[in-house]
């Protein structure tokens, strides 16, 4: 059995400049689950994850083990997320402070996630 989410999470991450920045991401995957990006796909422990929401193939990357206490964690707009593959790394799991409740983009799908 999978042990990922796709609900969306709210993360608080420190800038440069101490002014905390909250960012959304779909796909949070959980401590000891291996995942890596190969054939346009994201599979986690070896088993190709069901996106139907994504506009665009994921970018390959090698696979990882998420380490004790992170998560990793995708934007839904793969091609251009900074995220857990590209420049975020790990997100310690105590900087996940809630789980976001409304969606305000694009406007024509305004309303709460469930």
């Amino acid at each position: 059995m999978l042990r990922y989410t796709l609900n969306r999470l709210l993360l608080m991450i420190p800038t440069l400049i101490g002014v905390a920045v909250l960012v959304f991401f779909m796909l949070r995957i959980v401590p000891g689950d291996v995942v890596e990006g190969r054939r346009g796909a994201v599979y986690v422990n070896g088993k190709r994850l069901d996106e139907p929401y994504l506009t665009q193939k994921t970018r390959p990357f090698d696979p990882v083990t998420v380490p004790a206490g992170k998560l990793f964690v995708m934007g839904d707009n793969r091609a251009n997320s900074l995220d857990s593959r590209f420049g975020l790394g790990f997100v310690p799991i105590d900087k996940v402070i809630g789980k976001a409740f409304i969606k305000i983009w694009p406007p024509s799908r305004f309303g709460l996630l469930h």
